[in-house]
């Protein structure tokens, strides 16, 4: 960071500063606005369908453990009246939650990403199947980095192919001008 900001700085024009920035960062930026039509001349409409799913019965247990624990420190944390050990306790808890309620594995971290664990999964089997069966493509997202390997290789199972797959650790090969 300290190295491109002491780049930009060192160029002369400030536009041409920022569009050389613009054309760096514009392959790592994923944002779709329909304003601009070059970015979705080739998108299909978006489209909204929400698929429900269940939770397995591993992540029913899970969910109904955390919601014990959560109360018991709340019931234990009323005497201390500290508010913000009472909003930490709650945001871990809701991340748990989550965790959960994506993958069993991703809560307790032991790296079993066995599709018949996670409601979620299941679900997604059934929706990637049809989608693989037309021949389409998908584009599916995560809140968790841990989830990219284990659902890149749960798809290629499903489309019979590999994807690819893109996060915040994905290496990019810096410019030139920046080594």
């Amino acid at each position: 960071p300290k190295r491109f900001e002491a780049f930009m700085r060192s160029r002369e024009d400030l536009t041409d500063a920022c569009a050389l920035g613009r054309g760096l960062t514009r392959p790592y930026i994923l944002r779709r606005l329909t304003t601009d039509r070059s970015v979705i001349a080739d998108l299909p409409e978006k489209t909204v369908m929400p698929a429900y799913c269940g939770l397995t019965s591993a992540q029913a247990a899970l969910y109904a453990q955390q919601v014990r624990q959560l109360k018991g420190d709340l019931m234990a944390d009323a005497g201390t009246g500290d508010p913000m050990t009472r909003r930490a306790r709650i945001l871990t808890s809701l991340m748990r939650f989550k965790q959960i309620c994506n993958h069993p594995a991703l809560a307790l971290a032991d790296g079993d990403f066995d599709e018949a664990r996670s409601g979620k999964f299941i679900r997604l089997r059934a929706l990637c199947e049809e989608i693989a069966e037309r021949q389409e493509k998908v584009l599916v997202f995560t809140q968790y980095r841990e989830m990219t390997e284990p659902l890149a290789n749960f798809l290629a199972k499903v489309f019979r192919r590999p994807g690819l797959i893109l996060h915040g650790g994905t290496p990019v090969v810096a410019p030139a001008i920046f080594t």
